[in-house]
């Protein structure tokens, strides 16, 4: 009904077409919750899954066997008692073989002092086949070639043990080697330095560090390249410990899920200590150097706990690339990298100011000359590696680190060798013989005991191959007359003393039908 003069009101349009269109667009909307609901849950299960098999194989490859250590073969100690034989000398001598330096006051172990004929050495410490023995700083007296007085902070000394030499290892497949280390044996300053060049935050995080991740991201997008990464130390240690060096976006996936499930299974030092151990601090050939324990014998000579703070701050400089820093190759390089360690350890009170300049004004230190991998006395080490063969696996020799102490007298080793060397020589030259043709073989044995002290399979004494000592076969001629006179006067040899023997020609049947007539 309309009124007069009134207005029609409008019709409400789209009512029912508006209801319709949203009833259809609820089952799409329903069905896309569905979709990522699913999406999800596959998601996680395939994360669960991912940590369950990293954590497995974190767990059979990281907790058992870490590392195959090659098994390391030493010489014989060298023992000092009073009364015991020897010259200041050859004293001498065995001390600088073993690895002891000569200088004015030995208030480092590894070093030695001589004052007409006393002698000061402060003895380094080492895990002997009977037990651990301490370092100490001892004094002795020679007179007429004998150690007529022995001491320890004025007190009589009944014996002291000075360690052997390594002279030789028996390496895994791979050819990696290492000095396996204790967190508790590295220097404070060292494991500072590391942490504050390498992640500072290590402590704080649990095993990735986003913040570090956007830095590295950031500084590589300014630079058009990478410049610069944002892994953990706990990221690094997986990647070198588990990962292969090719690089990929799965293989970083990887590596995040690996660091975290280390992170869960181990605390910061053991993961620390690892890291110390697995880091790649240089190369050899096909020799690669692995942890920091190995590193400072290769560039210094010596066991890292007895390097400096100049020398530590070499090798955590190394821990950024070994082979662009190499101190050998590019020592300016080198020393620049060394400099920076230092400002940063300053930086963080691990040094004062004074103690960081002065390591600056230090030179690098490094050997000149890779220590030789090799074994200098190949003749000797043969012997005791057909003896391993025959009693030990290959895979136990390669990968167990085992510790394998021999009776080479290394003072020995060397006087004999030099001795060979020239005797041939001078029957070359009476000879009149123009190449050094001649060659020779040597060992020497302890009469009382029957121990090898020293055996010499070639004139050049470094070079291995055919071992004249052990596998040269010629007629021995007069060489075994003691033993057939020993046969003969045995119990039931058949003679004595008083057996009257005919000297005149004689012949006997060889072999059948061939008579031996000896002239």
């Amino acid at each position: 009904m309309v009124k007069a003069g009134g207005k029609v009101p409008p019709k409400k349009k789209g009512r029912r077409n508006r209801k319709s269109r949203s009833e259809q667009s609820r089952p799409f909307l329903r069905a896309t919750w569905v979709w990522f609901i699913r999406v999800g849950v596959l998601g996680l299960l395939v994360i669960t899954g991912l940590f369950a098999w990293t954590d497995l194989k974190v767990k059979v490859e990281f907790s058992g066997k870490r590392w195959a250590v090659p098994a390391r073969i030493y010489s014989r100690p060298i023992e000092l008692y009073e009364g015991r034989v020897g010259s200041l000398d050859s004293l001498q001598s065995a001390l600088s073989a073993v690895g002891y330096k000569r200088v004015n006051s030995p208030s480092r172990p590894g070093t030695f002092s001589v004052s007409e004929n006393q002698v000061q050495i402060n003895i380094r410490p080492f895990l002997y086949w009977d037990g651990h023995e301490p370092g100490r700083l001892i004094s002795l007296t020679i007179y007429d070639d004998k150690i007529v007085r022995l001491r320890q902070n004025g007190n009589l000394l009944p014996l002291a043990r000075v360690e052997p030499a390594l002279i030789a290892r028996v390496f895994p497949h791979h050819r990696e080697d290492r000095v396996l280390v204790r967190l508790s044996e590295l220097p404070e300053a060292l494991v500072g330095a590391l942490v504050s060049m390498e992640d500072r935050n290590f402590y704080s995080h649990f095993g990735l560090s986003f913040r570090g991740i956007g830095r590295a991201l950031l500084a590589n997008v300014k630079a058009g390249s990478t410049v610069q990464g944002g892994s953990t130390l706990t990221q690094q240690l997986a990647k070198n410990y588990f990962l292969s060096r090719k690089r990929s976006l799965i293989r970083k996936i990887h590596e995040a899920f690996i660091a975290v499930v280390l992170e869960v299974r181990y605390d910061k030092d053991e993961i620390l200590e690892a890291y110390f151990n697995e880091i790649f601090l240089g190369q050899e050939g096909a020799r690669s150097i692995h942890g920091f324990g190995l590193a400072s014998y290769f560039y210094f000579g010596r066991p890292i706990s007895e390097l400096n703070i100049s020398e530590s701050a070499l090798l955590v400089g190394l821990a950024r690339g070994a082979s662009h820093y190499n101190p050998r190759r590019y020592p300016s390089r080198a020393m620049l990298r060394r400099n920076v360690v230092l400002d940063e350890m300053v930086s963080q009170g691990h040094l004062t100011s004074k103690e960081g300049e002065e390591a600056k004004k230090m030179p690098l230190g490094v050997l000149r000359e890779v220590p030789e991998a090799r074994t200098k006395h190949p003749g000797f080490v043969d012997l005791v590696r057909r003896q391993l063969r025959r009693d030990y696996h290959e895979d136990d020799l390669k990968s167990e680190g085992l510790h394998i102490f021999t009776t080479l007298d290394v003072g020995l080793q060397n006087s004999v060798a030099q001795i060979l060397s020239d005797q041939l020589t001078l029957l070359e030259l009476e000879k009149g013989m123009q190449t050094k043709s001649l060659q020779g073989a040597l060992i020497v044995t302890d009469s009382h005991t029957g121990e090898v002290l020293a055996l010499v399979g070639d004139r050049v004494t470094r070079r291995a191959g055919f071992n004249r000592a052990l596998d040269a076969r010629r007629p021995i001629g007069s060489i075994v007359k003691p033993f057939v006179y020993y046969t003969a006067l045995r119990p039931n040899g058949g003679h004595n003393l008083n057996t009257t023997l005919l000297d005149e020609p004689v012949s006997i049947e060889a072999k059948p039908g061939e008579i031996w007539t000896p002239q």
